[in-house]
């Protein structure tokens, strides 16, 4: 699973960060990603630090705070994609000409490492392993992008609001548990934007959820009370990844 405590990132390297993200290396191939040289950057909330159909050269890691991805369309009207949380990488998701598809926004100050994209493909051109546990990495954020849009095109509104808070919940819990307590700090707005729901809509799924003992939310954190109910009204499957192995399968192209 992709977790470090907020400690495990202080400590460690930016290269040594992305390694920890990456499923199935071998020793020799950590030490290879933690040996890339990476610029530490420190933002505060509400700031771009990338912008859709912009040329990108760096691939980022988060060692502290939270993004938002996102898209938009004329009117300065945009739908929540996705939303990157400590020890993401973000800069994967780039077109033909390697510009991004995405805008990122900070929802929290936050500290970012900065890598040459040009130094990382090199290594994914001599190491194959690598090369494979990035498209382990990708293939998970592809299903989080298809979660997305089951929640937006097929689930109720309660149905979204359950999904939701379980995906936030399992992206930093080490096990699958029934019951946690997590970071959350997304606005009601945000995560209306993210669900295509009103606020009104939001607080009143929230409300109802407290009421049937299932979840607590506050300003700064999530609490889930009962996974496995949670589970059962939305459907919702682990996107987790074995950080032990890769997928036989990612290699292939090599």
């Amino acid at each position: 699973m992709n977790m470090m405590t907020q400690g495990n990132r202080q400590s460690q390297l930016p290269g040594a960060l992305l390694a920890a993200s990456i499923p199935g290396l071998a020793h020799y191939e950590a030490s290879a990603l933690s040996s890339l040289i990476a610029i530490n950057r420190f933002v505060g909330r509400n700031v771009q630090v990338a912008a859709e159909a912009e040329r990108t050269d760096k691939l980022r890691v988060f060692v502290s705070g939270w993004a938002m991805k996102s898209v938009g369309i004329s009117g300065q009207r945009r739908q929540i994609i996705g939303f990157v949380l400590p020890g993401n990488i973000e800069g994967l998701h780039t077109d033909f000409h390697q510009t991004a598809t995405s805008d990122v926004t900070t929802l929290t100050s936050c500290e970012i490492a900065e890598f040459r994209m040009n130094d990382v493909l090199a290594l994914l051109r001599e190491f194959p392993g690598i090369g494979a546990g990035f498209r382990a990495y990708m293939a998970r954020e592809a299903a989080y992008l298809g979660d997305q849009v089951l929640r937006l095109g097929r689930m109720t509104a309660y149905e979204r609001v359950c999904h939701f808070m379980l995906e936030i919940s399992d992206r930093q819990t080490a096990a699958r548990a029934n019951q946690a307590t997590v970071a959350f700090p997304i606005t009601q707005s945000i995560v209306a934007d993210a669900l295509g729901l009103s606020v009104v809509h939001v607080n009143r799924q929230v409300m109802r959820l407290r009421q049937e003992g299932l979840l607590d939310l506050d300003r700064k954190s999530l609490t889930i009370n009962d996974a496995d109910a949670l589970r059962r009204i939305s459907g919702y499957k682990s996107r987790t990844l074995e950080m032990e192995t890769a997928p036989s399968y990612a290699g292939a192209a090599e």
